[in-house]
C-alpha cells in the first residue's frame, strides 16, 4: 500500500481494531513524523487524527456515486464524534481553521447537531456566523440546518437578539399552529417595559436573515426594528417585564 498515493484523496481507514475513519486524508511522510511526532513511520492524517502505516489495516478511496453526501456515505462518522468528545476548544479550532476541508466542517455541523449538550456559547456564536457568512456554501447549508432543526416540532420558541437594548422575536403554538412574534423593550432602570407583537411567518424568517446572531444594539438600532416589526402590528401583550 503505497500511502502518497492517497494524498488529498477521500478515503474510509480500517484500522486493526476493525474501526472505520472517513475523511480527506494528506500524506505525512516517515521523515515529517520523525520529526514532527517522534515516530519514523509514514502516516495518513485526517482532521489532525495520525494513522501510521502500521495501525492500519486498509484503505478504501470513497467515490462521489450521487448520494446524499457526495462523497461520504452517512452524515459523520468516528473523527466527527471524537472532536465533539474532545470539547469546546477543539470543536471551535476544527470550525474555525481557515484551511479546514469544508466537508469535514459540515459533517462536525451535522455531529454537533445530533449532539446539542457539546454547543456552547461561543459555539453557537460561530455557527451563527457561518449561517449567515459563510464562505463555503456546503458549511452555510449545515449551519442553517442546525439552527433550522433545533427549531423543528418545537411548540415555543424564544429569541434574544440584543440583550442590550433589548429585542428578539420567536413563535408559540397555539391549537396546533404557529404563531409567530416580535419583541421590544423600553428600559427604565432595572425594568422594561415590553411590546410584543405578532407578525407573519415571512417576518420571522425576514428577521432571521437581518439579523442572523446576537448583537449588542444601540438605541438607533432597536428603534429601526421597533419600527419595522413592532408598530403597526397586532399587539399580543404589553407592560413592564412582561413578555411571552
Amino acid at each position: 500500500m503505497n500511502l502518497a498515493e492517497l494524498d488529498g484523496k477521500c478515503v474510509r481507514i480500517t484500522d486493526e481494531s476493525g474501526d472505520h475513519f472517513d475523511g480527506i486524508c494528506a500524506f505525512d511522510s516517515a521523515e515529517f513524523c520523525e520529526h514532527e511526532f517522534g515516530r519514523r513511520e509514514a502516516a495518513l492524517e485526517i482532521m489532525d487524527t495520525l494513522f501510521f502505516a502500521g495501525d492500519i489495516d486498509g484503505v478504501e478511496i470513497l467515490e462521489d456515486e450521487g448520494g446524499e453526501f457526495g462523497r461520504f456515505r452517512d452524515a459523520y462518522g468516528a473523527l466527527e464524534r471524537l472532536v465533539v468528545e474532545d470539547g469546546e476548544e477543539a470543536i471551535l479550532d476544527a470550525l474555525g481553521f481557515d484551511g479546514a476541508e469544508p466537508e469535514h466542517a459540515a459533517r462536525l455541523i451535522r455531529c454537533l447537531a445530533d449532539d446539542r449538550g457539546a454547543v456552547t456559547g461561543e459555539i453557537e456564536a460561530l455557527l451563527q456566523k457561518l449561517a449567515a457568512e459563510g464562505d463555503e456554501p456546503i458549511v452555510r447549508e449545515a449551519a442553517k440546518a442546525f439552527f433550522e432543526s433545533a427549531e423543528d416540532g418545537e411548540p415555543y420558541v424564544f429569541r434574544v437578539i440584543s440583550n442590550q437594548v433589548r429585542f428578539g422575536c420567536g413563535y408559540r403554538t397555539l391549537d396546533g399552529k404557529r404563531q409567530y412574534f416580535a419583541w421590544h423593550g423600553v428600559p427604565d432602570r432595572n425594568d422594561d417595559y415590553f411590546t410584543t407583537t405578532e407578525i407573519t411567518k415571512e417576518e420571522y424568517e425576514r428577521i432571521g436573515e437581518e439579523y442572523p446572531f446576537e448583537i449588542v444594539a444601540d438605541r438607533a438600532t432597536a428603534d429601526v426594528f421597533r419600527s419595522r416589526y413592532i408598530e403597526d402590528h397586532p399587539v399580543l401583550l404589553e407592560g413592564w417585564s412582561r413578555l411571552l
